[in-house]
C-alpha cells in the first residue's frame, strides 16, 4: 500500500466501536494491546483486541490509573477484531503509546472497557472495581509530564530539614526512650529532585477514584513518561516532608501541592488498613478527607468512596440514574437500616446545598453540597473503633422516605450564640479566627451568668475557652488521646492575652511546666516580624493546630442554660435543645417543629463536659430514653 493511502485519518476507514451487552453483571472487558506496527507511517497508531471475561476468570492483566485530560482532544484507539475505532483522550493515548511492549500486554482501562454511554452498564461495572484493581497484577499511575527534563542531576533540589529520628532517643535509666538534644541547625537535611515534588502538582493525586484504585492495588507504579516511581518511594518521600521542622532553608510548598501529598498519606493509611483487613473509617470521614477531590462526573465523589467505608455494606447497589436527593436517601436509609448505624447523620448541618430542587428530610445530608465544616467525631473513637459493630447499634423504631424515629436524653438547651462564626474561606491561619476568638472568650467571661461569687476564676474561664476551642473531653483532635488530662498552662495564657493585645500582660513570658517540645520554645524569633502580635510558628502548631480550626471553622460559639461552653452548627439558635442519640456517640442540636413530639435535627455539637457514654449505652440508663421523631 502506498504511503498516501496509509496516511488517510482512521475516521474515514474505521466506524465508532459498537459495545456488544456484556453477557452478566459480573463480566468485564479486557483490552490486548498490540505492539507497534511495522511498516506504518504513524509510529503512534494503537490497536487493540477488546474482549469480554468472567471477573474471577479474568487472564492475568495491568490496570491503568490515570487522568482524563481534555475531554475535546481525541485520539482514535483501533478495536481490530471488529474493525472499528474508539476516541480517547490525548491523554489517555499517549499513555497506551507508552505501554506498549514487543509482546502483546493484557490491560484493563476504565474509558474503553466500559461503555462509558450506557448508564446501567456505568453503574454496575462500578460495583466491581474494588475486585478489577484488586485482581490485577500491577496498577500503574500515568502521571504523564511532557516538560520533565531528562536528567536529574543538574537540577535543583527540592530540600526541608527533617525533625529527629529514632537515632536521636536512647533508653534512660528508668527505661524510658528520652531524646537526645540537639540544635536545630544539626538536624538532618533531605534533598529531593525538583522534577519530584512537581510530581506532586499533576491532578492525578486529587483525582477521587485514585483513593480507591491505589488503596486495593497489590502494587503501584507511577510512570512520568521518563521515570518509574514505586509507591514506597512516593510514600517515603511525603512521610519525610511531613516530619519536616520549621527552617529558612525548607522550600516552600503551595497549597494545591501540599493536598496532593496529604492524598498519598491518606492511601496510604488506606492501603495498610486493607492490607491488615481492618477497614474503620466511616464513610462520614471519607467523603471530608476527599472534599478537594475532583471527578469528571459529581456523583463519583460518593460512589468512589463506597467500598472503603466501613459503614457501607458490599450489596449497596448505585446508580447514575439516580437525582441527588435520590442519592442521599438512599445512602442514609440503607447505612441506618442495613449498617445499624447512625453515623453519617454527622455531616448534617455540614454542607450548603448548592442544587435547586432538592428538598430532604433534616436527617439526610445533602451529599451534593459544598463542606462547609468537618463532622465531629465521636466523643470516645478510639474505644468505639476496637468493639465489635454490633455492640452499639443504633436504636431505630422507624426509618422511612420521611421519618426517623430514633432513643435519645434530652440533656441540655441552648442559652446563648454568638453570631461571628468563622469560616476556612481564607485558610486555616491564625489571623483568620483571631477576631471571632476575641468576641467568643469575651462572650465566655461576660455572657453567662452565675449567682454572685460562684463563677470561674478568669484563669478557669480561659482554660474552659481553650478547651472548648480544642474540644479536648472529646476526641476531635486527631493527635490527642481520648483520657489525657488537660491544662493550657501559665504559658499559653501569657501568650493567648499577648496576642489579644491586653495592656496588663508584661513583655517577658513566663515558664511553664506543660513544655510543647517544640523546636522554637524559648528562641527569639517567635513572633511575627510584620505584625508582632502574632507568634508565628508556635500559635499556629501548637496553641492553635490546623486540626482545632478545621473543627472550628464553620461552627458557632456559646453555651447552653447550665453555662456549659460549646461549639454549635451555624444555623443554631437560642432555645434548641441537645439531645444523646442511642448509637452514636455524639451531642445533635434539635428543633421542635410546629408538629407536636418531631423534631428538626440541625446537627452535631461539641459541649465541653464529659459524658459518661458507658453509663448512657447501658442497659440501666435505657429506660430514661425517649422515642423521639425526627423529619
Amino acid at each position: 500500500m502506498a504511503t498516501g493511502e496509509i496516511d488517510v485519518k482512521l475516521e474515514n476507514v474505521f466506524e465508532k466501536y459498537e459495545y456488544p451487552s456484556l453477557p452478566t453483571n459480573t463480566h468485564i472487558r479486557l483490552i490486548t494491546l498490540n505492539p507497534k506496527a511495522s511498516g506504518t507511517s504513524n509510529p503512534d497508531e494503537v490497536r487493540i483486541y477488546l474482549n469480554q471475561h468472567p471477573i474471577n476468570e479474568c487472564p492475568k492483566y495491568t490496570a491503568l490509573s490515570y487522568t482524563w485530560g481534555q475531554p475535546h482532544r481525541t485520539e482514535d484507539v483501533v478495536v481490530e477484531n471488529f474493525r472499528q475505532s474508539i476516541k480517547v483522550t490525548e491523554n489517555l493515548h499517549a499513555a497506551l503509546v507508552h505501554l506498549r511492549r514487543r509482546e502483546p500486554v493484557k490491560l484493563w482501562i476504565d474509558a474503553i472497557c466500559i461503555n462509558q454511554d450506557d448508564i446501567k452498564e456505568r453503574s454496575s461495572q462500578v460495583r466491581l472495581m474494588r475486585q478489577i484493581y484488586r485482581g490485577a497484577r500491577q496498577v500503574v499511575a500515568w502521571i504523564h509530564n511532557p516538560d520533565e527534563p531528562l536528567s536529574s542531576e543538574d537540577e535543583e533540589k527540592w530540600t526541608f530539614v527533617k525533625a529527629p529520628g529514632m537515632e536521636d532517643y536512647h533508653l534512660n535509666k528508668s527505661g524510658e526512650w528520652t531524646r537526645t538534644p540537639r540544635e536545630i541547625e544539626n538536624y538532618p537535611v533531605v534533598e529531593y529532585p525538583m522534577s519530584q515534588l512537581r510530581l506532586f502538582q499533576h491532578p492525578w493525586f486529587m483525582r477521587v477514584w485514585i483513593l480507591q484504585e491505589v488503596a486495593y492495588a497489590r502494587h503501584i507504579v507511577l510512570k512520568t513518561g521518563k521515570q518509574t516511581l514505586y509507591w514506597d518511594e512516593v510514600q517515603e518521600c511525603v512521610g519525610n516532608y511531613h516530619s519536616r521542622v520549621s527552617h529558612p532553608r525548607n522550600t516552600r510548598v503551595d497549597e494545591p501541592t501540599g493536598l496532593s501529598m496529604a492524598m498519598v498519606s491518606i492511601m496510604s493509611d488506606f492501603r495498610h488498613s486493607i492490607d491488615m483487613k481492618s477497614l474503620t473509617v466511616p464513610l462520614s470521614n471519607i467523603l471530608y478527607q476527599t472534599q478537594y477531590c475532583g471527578a469528571t462526573d459529581p456523583k463519583d465523589k460518593i460512589f468512589a468512596l463506597l467500598s472503603l467505608a466501613n459503614d457501607v455494606k458490599s450489596d449497596f447497589e448505585i446508580s447514575y440514574e439516580w437525582s441527588w436527593s435520590e442519592i442521599s436517601k438512599r445512602l442514609t436509609r440503607h447505612m441506618i437500616q442495613e449498617s445499624r448505624t447512625l453515623d453519617l447523620l454527622r455531616c448534617v448541618g455540614t454542607r450548603t446545598t448548592t442544587l435547586e430542587g432538592i428538598v430532604l428530610p433534616s436527617w439526610v445530608p445533602d451529599l451534593s453540597g459544598q463542606i462547609t465544616a468537618s463532622p465531629l467525631h465521636r466523643y470516645n473513637r478510639y474505644e468505639y473503633d476496637q468493639l465489635a459493630l454490633e455492640y452499639r447499634l443504633c436504636d431505630v423504631a422507624l426509618c422511612n422516605e420521611t421519618m426517623l424515629v430514633v432513643r435519645g436524653l434530652w440533656v441540655h438547651e441552648v442559652a446563648h450564640i454568638e453570631s461571628n462564626g468563622v469560616s476556612s474561606k481564607n485558610g486555616f491561619e491564625l489571623y483568620c479566627f483571631l477576631d471571632s476568638f476575641r468576641d467568643w472568650h469575651e462572650a465566655a467571661w461576660v455572657e453567662r451568668d452565675y449567682p454572685r461569687g460562684q463563677g470561674p476564676s478568669f484563669k478557669d474561664n480561659l482554660n474552659e475557652f481553650w478547651g472548648t476551642i480544642r474540644m479536648t473531653k472529646g476526641s476531635q483532635a486527631v493527635e490527642e488521646h481520648v483520657g489525657k488530662k488537660y491544662d493550657a498552662g501559665e504559658g499559653w495564657h501569657w501568650h493567648f492575652r499577648k496576642i489579644l493585645n491586653e495592656e496588663s500582660i508584661g513583655d517577658s513570658q513566663p515558664e511553664d511546666p506543660f513544655d510543647p517540645d517544640n523546636e522554637l520554645w524559648g528562641k527569639n524569633d517567635l513572633f511575627d516580624p510584620e505584625d508582632p502580635r502574632f507568634y508565628s510558628q508556635w500559635a499556629r502548631d501548637v496553641m492553635f493546630p490546623q486540626e482545632a480550626l478545621q473543627h472550628v471553622s464553620g461552627r458557632a460559639f456559646g453555651f447552653t442554660k447550665t453555662n456549659q461552653l460549646g461549639l454549635f452548627p451555624r444555623d443554631t439558635r437560642k432555645n434548641d435543645k441537645i439531645c444523646l442519640l442511642s448509637g452514636i456517640q455524639i451531642p445533635f442540636v434539635l428543633r421542635e417543629t410546629d408538629r407536636p413530639g418531631s423534631y428538626k435535627l440541625i446537627g452535631a455539637c461539641y459541649i465541653h463536659e464529659s459524658i459518661n457514654w458507658a453509663r448512657f449505652e447501658s442497659d440501666e440508663s435505657r429506660a430514661q430514653l425517649q422515642w423521639i421523631t425526627l423529619e
